[in-house]
C-alpha cells in the first residue's frame, strides 16, 4: 500500500512539475510574443508620427491620425502597468465573472491582457498607417468638421452642428480625466473625443442647512462648467437623485440630511424606486427642488459651455407606500369608477368597504389585485411621474428663461421596446415635455439578443442590433418636433454584465453608423476606467472592481474606433441626414398598455421590426396616444400588431383614415396573440385589412414571407435598393431576396433616401454579396464616399462591414 502511495505520489509530483513547466513555458512564450508585438507597435507608431507630420504640413486635416496617436500614447503606459500588476487585473476579472475569490482561471486571463492590448494596438496602428499612406499618395477623404462653439442643434438635419454649421456626432464619457492645466492633456482629450463631460450635483449640496441656499455650492458648479469651456469641451449638468439602499451620504439619499431627519417619511415611504431615494409626491421634496433649482439656473444658464441638463438617471417608480401618493390615487379611483366602490370591486374582484379602506394602499403596486387593477395603477403611476417631471421642467425653465435643454435618461432595455414596463415612465409624455430624448441602450457584440425576448435563432446575426436601431427610431417619433436623440450611457462597448476580451472595432463602427442613421446625435461612453491620465485602474466599490476588466481602456481598438467612427459619421453627415430625417414609409403601431400586460406583444413587435428593417424601407413607430397620429401617418403604411388594450378609442380614428384613403393599413399577427386580442373584433370593422400572419422567429424564411406580402401590399420601392446578384433564393437560407419592387437581401441593412447615396451594413453572421441598383432602372456609377474611389455595383460585405456609396 505504501509502495503504491509512493508511486502515486511520484506520478503526482511529475505531473505537478510538468504542469509547472508548461505554465512557465507558456508565460515565457507570452513574454516573448509581447516583446515582439511591442517592437512592432513602436515601429508603426514612429511611422504614423512621420506620416501625420507630412500630411499636416501639406494642409491635410489629421484628426483621425491624432486620435490613433493619442490611443497609442495611452496604451504605451497601460501595457507595462498591466504586465506588472497581474493581480489587480485578476481581481477585476474575478469580480466580473462573479467569483467570490480570485481563481487560477482569473489569473491566467489577467496574464493575457497585456498581449491582447498590444495585439489590438498593432492592428489599430496598422490601419491608421495604411490610411495615412493612402492620403500621402494623393488619396482624398471628406472634410472633417471640428468642435467649435457655440454648438447648436439643427432640426432639419437632426444633428448638432458647430459654429460653421457643419454636422457633428458629439461624443464624450460619463467619467473622464479631471481638468488640469497641461496643454498636452487638453490636446489628448480632444483627440480622444472628450467633447462632453458630466458635471454632477445634487440638491443636498445646494441646501446643506434648513432652507438656506449655499452660494458656495452654486459657485463651485458654475466654476466647473466654465472650466469645461476653457478646455474646449461642453458641460452636461447631471443631477443625482440618490439610490435606495445606499450608504448614509448626500449622493445616496439626494435629499439633505436635515430634511431626512425632520421628515423621515421622505425616504421611508418612497416605495420601490430605481435610482431615486425619495418620495416624488412629498411636498417638502418639491419645495426643496423649487428653491434650489430656482437659485442655481440663473447663475449658469448664460455659460456657453453648458450644453444640457440631465434630470434623472434611469429612474423607475414601480410601487410606493406614500400617504401623499395615496391621497391622489384615491381621487383618481373615484373619478375612474364614478365614485362607486361597488363598480371597482366588480372589476378588480375585491371587497373594499369604501374608498377609505386602508387596503387600497396595496393597489399602488403592479399585480397586487390582478390585471384590471394593474392597468389602473399603471395609468395613474405614469400620470403622477409625468406630473413630477413637469414640475421640475417648469421650475427650471422659469428660472432659466426657457433656455435649458433638459432630458431624462431612460433605459431602452426596460420601457419603450423592452420587456419591463412597470416603472411609471411614460416615454411619449416625457418625449413631448423635454428638449432632448435621452436613453441608455445596449448592443452586444454577440449573436444573442440581450433582451429576454425570443426574437431570432442563435448564430444568425453578427451583433445584437435590433433593440439599438428600433429604440433610436422609436425615440425620434416620441414628439412631433425634431429633437436631439442622445444616448448618455452607450453600452455598445461595455456594461456591467456584458464585455468580451476582444470586441471587434467593426462592432463599434457598425453601431455608430446604425445609431446615426436612426437619429442618434450625441453618444456618451461608459466609462473611463483609469485614474485620470495614469495607468492605475479605477475600479468602483459598487461593482467590486468588475467594471474595469475588458473595458474600453483595456481594448485600444474600442477607444480608437469610438472616436474615429464618430469623425467618419460627422464627415459624411450630409449623406446620413436625409436618411435619418426621412419620413417613415412604414409605421409600426405601438400600445404602451399592451406592452405592460403582454410580453408576447413586445416580442412580436421586435421580430416584426427586424424583418421590416431589412426591406430597405424607413420604418418608424406610431403611438396609440399620439394626438397627431392621423396627420403623422398620412401617405404611409400603418402596420397594426395585435394590441391587447388601448388608451383611446382608436378604431374610429383608424376607420376614418382607412376610408379616406390617406393611410394604408395592414394587420400583423400570430396565432397565440391573435386569440388574445379583443381589439381585433373592432379592427374587423375597418373592412378586410390585408393580414400578415407570422409564427416563429425573425429568420430568413420569415423575411421571404414578409417580402412576398409587401410585394402585394407594401409601399413603393426606395430610390436605391440592394439585391442578391443572382436574383434567386439561396438554398441554405443565408440570403433571401424578393423578385419585385422591394428586392433585398436577408441580413443586409440597405439605407437610402434618394438616388444620391446608399449605406450598406451587414448585420448577418456571414458574408453577403449584394448588387446596388436604381429602382427606376437608371444606369448609375457608384463611389466610396470616404475615399472617392469608384466601386462596382456588386459588392461583398463581411460581417459588420459598413459601406457608404454615392452616385456623384
Amino acid at each position: 500500500m505504501q509502495e503504491r502511495r509512493a508511486r502515486r505520489g511520484g506520478v503526482a509530483s511529475r505531473w505537478l512539475l510538468l504542469c509547472l513547466g508548461l505554465t512557465l513555458q507558456t508565460a515565457a512564450q507570452q513574454s516573448t510574443e509581447l516583446e515582439t508585438r511591442l517592437a512592432r507597435v513602436q515601429t508603426l507608431q514612429q511611422t504614423l508620427v512621420s506620416c501625420t507630420a507630412n500630411l499636416s504640413r501639406a494642409g491635410v486635416s489629421v484628426q483621425p491620425e491624432n486620435t490613433t496617436l493619442a490611443t497609442a500614447q495611452l496604451f504605451s503606459q497601460y501595457i507595462p502597468f498591466d504586465t506588472n500588476h497581474t493581480m489587480i487585473l485578476a481581481q477585476s476579472i474575478a469580480a466580473f465573472n462573479r467569483h467570490p475569490n480570485i481563481t487560477d482561471q482569473d489569473i491566467s486571463a489577467a496574464q493575457l491582457v497585456p498581449l491582447t492590448e498590444a495585439t489590438q494596438l498593432q492592428g489599430v496602428l496598422q490601419r491608421a498607417v495604411d490610411e495615412c499612406n493612402r492620403m500621402a499618395q494623393g488619396g482624398s477623404r471628406p472634410h472633417l468638421p471640428i468642435l467649435t462653439m457655440p454648438i447648436t442643434f439643427n432640426s432639419t438635419t437632426g444633428a448638432f452642428q458647430n459654429v460653421h454649421g457643419e454636422p457633428l456626432l458629439l461624443t464624450g464619457y460619463n467619467e473622464a480625466p479631471s481638468l488640469d492645466n497641461n496643454p498636452q492633456h487638453t490636446a489628448m482629450a480632444r483627440a480622444l473625443g472628450v467633447y462632453t463631460y458630466g458635471v454632477g450635483f445634487n440638491v443636498a449640496q445646494l441646501m446643506p442647512t434648513p432652507w438656506n441656499i449655499s452660494q458656495e455650492a452654486i459657485s463651485n458648479i458654475k466654476s466647473n462648467v466654465v472650466a469645461q469651456g476653457l478646455q474646449g469641451r461642453l458641460a452636461s449638468l447631471t443631477m443625482s437623485n440618490g439610490r435606495q439602499g445606499g450608504s448614509n451620504s448626500p449622493t445616496s439619499y439626494a435629499m439633505p440630511a436635515w430634511a431626512r431627519d425632520m421628515y423621515p417619511e421622505i425616504n421611508r415611504d418612497a416605495g420601490q424606486n430605481q435610482f431615486c431615494s425619495y418620495d416624488i409626491d412629498h411636498p417638502v421634496v418639491r419645495e426643496i427642488f423649487n428653491q434650489t433649482l430656482s437659485a442655481l439656473m440663473p447663475a449658469i444658464i448664460e455659460e456657453p459651455a453648458l450644453l444640457d441638463m440631465l434630470l434623472a438617471n434611469e429612474p423607475g417608480y414601480e410601487r410606493t407606500n406614500s400617504s401623499y401618493t395615496l391621497a391622489k390615487f384615491v381621487i383618481f379611483l373615484q373619478d375612474s369608477y364614478n365614485n362607486s366602490i361597488a363598480l371597482l370591486n366588480s372589476q378588480w374582484h375585491t371587497n373594499f368597504s369604501s374608498f377609505d379602506d386602508p387596503r387600497i394602499a396595496q393597489a399602488m403596486s403592479p399585480l397586487a389585485f390582478g390585471q384590471a387593477q394593474t392597468l389602473v395603477w399603471e395609468r395613474f403611476n405614469m400620470l403622477r411621474v409625468t406630473d413630477f417631471y413637469t414640475f421640475l421642467h417648469t421650475v427650471i425653465q422659469d428660472a432659466a428663461g426657457g433656455r435649458a435643454k433638459l432630458h431624462v435618461k431612460t433605459t431602452n432595455s426596460d420601457s419603450l421596446l423592452g420587456p419591463h414596463h412597470y416603472n411609471g415612465i411614460d416615454r411619449q409624455a416625457l418625449g413631448q415635455l423635454m428638449e432632448m430624448h435621452d436613453c441608455d441602450t445596449r448592443a452586444q457584440a454577440s449573436s444573442k439578443p440581450h433582451l429576454t425576448l425570443n426574437q431570432y435563432p442563435p448564430n444568425t446575426y453578427a451583433l445584437d442590433w435590433v433593440t439599438l436601431t428600433a429604440s433610436y427610431r422609436a425615440m425620434q417619433q416620441l414628439s412631433t418636433e425634431v429633437k436631439p436623440v442622445i444616448d448618455s450611457e452607450w453600452h455598445v462597448i461595455s456594461t456591467v454584465s456584458f464585455r468580451n476580451p476582444d470586441i471587434s472595432w467593426k462592432h463599434v463602427r457598425a453601431c455608430t453608423w446604425l445609431g446615426s442613421l436612426h437619429g442618434l446625435s450625441l453618444v456618451t461612453s461608459w466609462y473611463w476606467g483609469r485614474a485620470d491620465w495614469e495607468a492605475t485602474p479605477k475600479m468602483s466599490r459598487e461593482f467590486a472592481g468588475a467594471d474595469f476588466a475588458y473595458s474600453q481602456l483595456n481594448q485600444p481598438q474600442l477607444l480608437d474606433t469610438f472616436v474615429r467612427a464618430g469623425q467618419e459619421v460627422s464627415a459624411l453627415g450630409h449623406l446620413a441626414a436625409p436618411i435619418r430625417q426621412q419620413k417613415p414609409q412604414v409605421y409600426l403601431f405601438f400600445s404602451e398598455l399592451s406592452a405592460i400586460l403582454a410580453p408576447g406583444y413586445m416580442e412580436f413587435t421586435q421580430v416584426l421590426y427586424s424583418l421590416l428593417a431589412m426591406t430597405s424601407l424607413n420604418v418608424g413607430f406610431a403611438y396609440e396616444s399620439d394626438p397627431d397620429l392621423t396627420t403623422k401617418i398620412q401617405g404611409s403604411m400603418l402596420v397594426l400588431p395585435p394590441a391587447l388594450c388601448t388608451f383611446a378609442p382608436l378604431p374610429p380614428r383608424l376607420r376614418a383614415l382607412h376610408q379616406a384613403g390617406t393611410a394604408h393599413l395592414v394587420l400583423a399577427t400570430n396565432s397565440s396573440l391573435h386569440n388574445q386580442t379583443f381589439t381585433l373584433d373592432e379592427l374587423a370593422q375597418l373592412a378586410s385589412l390585408p393580414t400578415f400572419v407570422m409564427d416563429g422567429l425573425a429568420d430568413a424564411s420569415a423575411f421571404a414571407k414578409l417580402v412576398s406580402f409587401f410585394e402585394a401590399h407594401g409601399p413603393a420601392s426606395p430610390a436605391l435598393r440592394c439585391t442578391q446578384p443572382t436574383g434567386e433564393h439561396s438554398s441554405d437560407n443565408v440570403a433571401v431576396v424578393g423578385e419585385g419592387k422591394l428586392s433585398n437581401v436577408f441580413g443586409l441593412l440597405c439605407f437610402s433616401a434618394s438616388a444620391e447615396a446608399v449605406v450598406l451594413i451587414n448585420v448577418l453572421n456571414a458574408t453577403i454579396e449584394a448588387t446596388v441598383s436604381s429602382s427606376s432602372g437608371q444606369n448609375l456609377s457608384f463611389y466610396d464616399a470616404w475615399t472617392g474611389d469608384k466601386v462596382n455595383a456588386t459588392v461583398a460585405l463581411a460581417p459588420l462591414d459598413v459601406l457608404v456609396l454615392t452616385t456623384s
